[in-house]
């Protein structure tokens, strides 16, 4: 049986995605509607870090603001790296990473085309190679970590296998090393050899017509997704 990855949306259609074809199914699940509910969140306020100390249950907690050199207290998403740094994305002022002593900022330069390609992010994720992976408002970035170099993606109108839209709602890695990302436009996964995206099909629906708002990886084989019918 292929692996595959599972769509669900607000009218309780399931999509199934074969990884290997890139086609979906659709089925009625009404216990998936529960799921759908908790795929829209967001962190807006001040971030907390709570690290915890191995002795007697005790704990430290230690808060991040623009005060200690943060770059927004607007934050996104936060993403823990495979080394235990810390990835702050915000909702307009680009990249933190953090050490647990200092930042380091990624911003976007207009000149520089190794720099983030928007300051509004939405989404991290870390693949199976060490590279973040990160969804913006123009495009969906993929960092380096060693160089601080980043490798920008982007739509192109009449080429098939780029991403289907600029804005990155989402990007995840799954269990395979698969990076899927969700956009306004339906949802891509990454070929690493060739540097292109494959688009999933769906049957009976335009694949622009679904807006993917958020993946969550459960297991080795399921992806389930929020999906809105249109745009908007």
């Amino acid at each position: 049986m292929p692996k595959c990855a599972i769509l669900c949306t607000k009218n309780q259609l399931i999509y199934r995605i074969d990884q290997e074809h890139t086609k979906a199914k659709h089925f009625n699940v009404f216990l998936f509607k529960i799921i759908c509910r908790y795929l829209h969140f967001g962190m807006r306020l001040f971030l907390i870090f709570v690290f915890i100390a191995f002795s007697q249950d005790q704990y430290r907690k230690e808060t991040l603001t623009t005060d200690d050199g943060l770059t927004s207290n607007s934050i996104n998403v936060i993403l823990q790296d495979k080394q235990g740094y810390m990835w702050v994305a915000t909702s307009k002022s680009g990249l933190n990473q953090y050490d647990g002593y200092s930042i380091f900022k990624y911003r976007h330069n207009t000149y520089d085309s190794t720099s983030i390609s928007s300051e509004y992010i939405y989404s991290l994720t870390e693949d199976s190679n060490g590279y973040i992976w990160i969804g913006t408002l123009n495009g969906l970035n993929r960092l380096d970590k060693h160089t601080q170099k980043i490798k920008r993606f982007f739509n192109e109108k009449h080429n098939l296998k780029s991403i289907p839209h600029n804005r990155i709602n989402d990007v995840v890695t799954d269990k395979n090393g698969i990076i899927w990302v969700g956009t306004p436009s339906g949802i891509a996964k990454y070929n690493a050899d060739s540097h292109t995206f494959t688009r999933v099909k769906f049957n009976n629906i335009s694949t622009n017509s679904l807006y993917v708002r958020k993946i969550v990886h459960l297991n080795d084989s399921v992806v389930y997704l929020g999906l809105n019918s249109g745009l908007g």
